[in-house]
């Protein structure tokens, strides 16, 4: 797993490039290609301006997308459920996002950062669907949970250090999160009349609610509203604060581009493309 940020003479022009997995003669490509990606990501970030709060489509890239539908994906789990961390307790047979939507944990990924043969109880790992097209159909299980559900381990279970001091309990928790990837270019996502935002990056995301799912997050580095089907004028200062389960259900388009993302704001490896979102709410620090 490597993360690269490049910077111009200014702080406020910069860019990310994430690269990770396991195959070890893909290193050393992997990590050129990061850091090619933040250095034209930082170069054309150069003379970003103040962005303006208003409702924006966002085309989120894999890195964003891993941090706040990954993470949400993430709560699907009876543990965060009993705690009041979850969105997903009632939600089992419900629509959450548009039928073209397919999300899945899977432990048996080639080059997955967690796949293995096995959880931590010994217990074959399986490929568990979470959403099928759009709907909530499974949590995960380990076979404490099970038992409590009434139902069978999905295999699941694994050492989690829920208070980050190091104390671990053995709870469900996903292994890589596989979100579905399309037919579609990302230049086709750029396509659209409506004003819309490219994301490169977040940092920093909070929540009033973990059940609402009301959040808001700061983009980082290198950020450009999309101009006549281009990436046009690079911007700064920016804040998104909106709702998952709404962001979730208005996914408009989905990119052939899939990656693993794993780094400090994507803490389960996340499987996951380009995603382009409609009619996001977009504020700003008072100017």
């Amino acid at each position: 797993m490597l993360t690269v940020r490049a910077f111009q003479e200014t702080l406020d022009s910069s860019g990310q490039g994430l690269t990770s997995g396991r195959v070890m003669d893909q290193i050393e490509a992997k990590f050129l290609q990061a850091g090619e990606r933040a250095g034209s990501f930082s170069k054309a970030h150069s003379e970003c301006i103040q962005g303006k709060p208003g409702e924006y489509d966002l085309i989120l890239a894999p890195a964003v997308g891993g941090n706040l539908l990954g993470g949400l994906v993430r709560q699907d789990d009876p543990i965060q459920i009993i705690i009041g961390r979850s969105p997903f307790a009632d939600k089992i047979g419900e629509t959450l996002a548009p039928e073209y939507v397919n999300i899945t944990d899977n432990p048996l990924i080639p080059n997955g950062l967690r796949s293995a043969p096995y959880d931590f109880e010994g217990t074959p790992h399986q490929t568990t669907p979470i959403i099928e097209n759009g709907i909530l159909v499974n949590f995960v299980h380990n076979t404490s949970t099970a038992k409590l559900f009434d139902t069978e381990t999905t295999g699941n279970s694994n050492l989690v250090d829920f208070g980050g001091i190091g104390s671990k309990l053995l709870v469900p928790a996903s292994t890589n999160i596989e979100f579905n990837k399309s037919s579609w270019s990302f230049e086709e996502l750029l396509e659209g009349s409506k004003p819309t935002i490219y994301v490169t990056c977040n940092w920093y995301t909070r929540f009033t609610s973990r059940i609402s799912t009301d959040f808001s997050t700061i983009p980082r580095d290198a950020m450009f509203l999309v101009e006549n089907g281009e990436l046009g004028q690079p911007i700064k200062n920016i804040r998104i604060s909106d709702n998952l389960l709404r962001m979730l259900k208005h996914i408009e388009a989905i990119a052939n581009d899939r990656v693993q993302v794993n780094w400090w704001e994507v803490q389960t490896p996340t499987f996951i493309p380009t995603i382009k979102v409609s009619d996001c709410r977009i504020t700003t620090a008072t100017i």
